[in-house]
Formats: C-alpha cells, structure tokens, sequence
C-alpha cells in the first residue's frame, strides 16, 4: 500500500509527473473548478456510510488519506459548458454532490477517488478503471 496522502504530498506536488498531469489537463481544457458552476451550495454532515466507501475506495486504488479532512457540500446544480455533473472535487479536501445523491455510492466513490489521487480531471489514471469509478 502506498504512503498516506500527507506523507506523499510533499515528494508529489514537486513531481514532474504531476506537473504534466496538471498541465495535460489544463491543455486539454478538463473541467477544473473554475470552468464550473454551482447554485444552492450547503455544507453537509458526511454520512455514516462513507467510512465504508472510503475504505473500499483506499482498496481498490491501493492509496490511502484521511476522508475526515474531507468537507461535504450538496448543490441544487452543478454545470460546465452547459452539462449536467453530478458531482465536484476541488482541493485541498472539498467534495460537492448534487442534491439527491449524497448517498449514491458511485457518486460519492469518485469524488473521493479524486481526494486521494489529489485531482486527476482527465480521469487517465489506472485507479479510476481499478475501483470501476471511471466517469
């Protein structure tokens, strides 16, 4: 198993993998949180069930962090360039869902697969078709 998100961030953030994710994505013009819009946002307690998600999602991904640094908000919309999203990640640990689906399990999953990747909005990485998560 791989090293906790905490312990990893300060040899990754510098990598020049991520660098060429990051930019990759931005260059292919990806869905950051800039690009998107939310209405209705509210924060949210997470739900008991997430422990488990969480755990299942730390398995199949072979990463592991802390899903109590998350924060969970639900939002009436969420769009970019006029499609639907049924939910958002943005860092460092900030999870939106659209309203409805804070229990819907596949939902939920990928945006926390998006934590501990720490993005990845290309959704190329081997972990994403490993936890059957891809988009």
């Amino acid at each position: 198993m791989r090293t906790p998100r905490a312990n990893r961030s300060r040899r990754v953030g510098r990598s020049p993998l991520r660098r060429s994710l990051l930019l990759a994505g931005a260059l292919l013009g990806c869905e950051f949180p800039a690009a998107l819009e939310k209405t209705g946002v509210e924060p949210y307690d997470p739900l008991p069930e997430y422990v488990d998600f969480w755990s299942r999602t730390e398995a199949c991904s072979g990463l592991s962090g802390e899903v109590g640094l998350i924060e969970w908000f639900r939002a009436t919309s969420i769009t970019s360039k006029g499609q639907i999203s049924r939910g958002l990640w943005e860092p460092p640990h900030k999870i939106t869902v659209l309203r409805g689906l804070e229990a819907d399990e596949r939902t939920v999953r990928h945006e926390m697969l998006h934590d501990l990747i720490g993005g990845d909005p290309t959704h190329r990485l081997p972990a994403w078709a490993e936890c059957d998560l891809e988009p």
